[in-house]
């Protein structure tokens, strides 16, 4: 229905959603807010949502109420959210199975160059630009650095404490 070339990827992971879900339509380069927060916006595609929430639980315990997103498209981007993200957000964290060369954190800093959005910090956790060995998928994710913990570790996280 969206009258134009698409490429579907289906996850080899168990993907766990409520007994009373119902797929439904998505329109065409439309992302979704998964929980409202300030000042800082995890932006996690497909499953890596639960890593998403498991690092903004963390955050919490250290007083930072974090947004998560999924933008479920990747191209095109969902620049009207991202916008809207904007006003309230300075700070955006991308994680990713996908390599960061190249992948959703690329695309939107793309975006912010292209729209010359200078003061916003991001950080993007995916796939390092290497190969990775074959291997138990939780193991590889340790390997590679993703991780709620790994990813708090390296998370520049200092502007959000008073200084005074």
């Amino acid at each position: 229905s969206y009258n134009r070339s698409v490429a579907i990827r289906y996850p080899n992971q168990t993907t766990h959603h409520s007994t009373d879900y119902t797929p439904t339509y998505r329109p065409l380069s439309k992302g979704e807010i998964l929980k409202k927060g300030s000042k800082l916006a995890i932006v996690s595609l497909g499953h890596l949502s639960t890593l998403a929430f498991k690092l903004a639980e963390m955050l919490s315990q250290k007083g930072i109420d974090a947004t998560i997103v999924d933008p479920i498209f990747v191209k095109p981007l969902d620049e009207e959210l991202f916008f809207q993200l904007l006003e309230d957000h300075n700070h955006f964290v991308t994680i990713e199975e996908h390599a960061v060369n190249s992948g959703l954190g690329s695309i939107l800093s793309f975006f912010f160059a292209k729209n010359q959005i200078k003061d916003v910090r991001l950080q993007m956790f995916g796939i390092p630009d290497k190969f990775i060995e074959h291997g138990d998928y939780q193991n590889l994710l340790k390997e590679i650095g993703l991780t709620a913990p790994q990813i708090l570790e390296k998370l520049d996280i200092h502007e959000f404490f008073d200084r005074s």
